[in-house]
């Protein structure tokens, strides 16, 4: 049994979106390297969230997604459209 393990730590140049693949990915990568079976995301907009599920997809993880928010009238700045209708008839809930 192995008692070591290596792993990364990344550091971002710049904050923001900018780094959101890059982290989703690492993310998923970890989890499933230790089996991990729920993924916690945090997503004002949706974005990040569908850009979780696209890479959970395309790297065939078998990773349950969980996402957060806040409050709908709490926000930093303006980020533009909100990619997900939740007022839609689709709407899971």
């Amino acid at each position: 049994m192995n008692y070591v393990s290596e792993v990364s730590t990344y550091y971002y140049r710049f904050k923001g979106e900018v780094n959101t693949d890059h982290v989703l990915r690492s993310t998923v990568n970890r989890a499933m390297e230790l089996d991990i079976e729920t993924v916690v995301v945090a997503s004002e907009t949706g974005r990040s969230a569908l850009k979780a599920l696209k890479i959970i997809e395309e790297l065939g993880a078998n990773i349950q997604l969980v996402v957060v928010t806040h409050p709908p009238d709490k926000t930093w700045e303006p980020k533009g459209e909100i990619p997900i209708d939740i007022y839609s008839s689709r709407a899971p809930f």
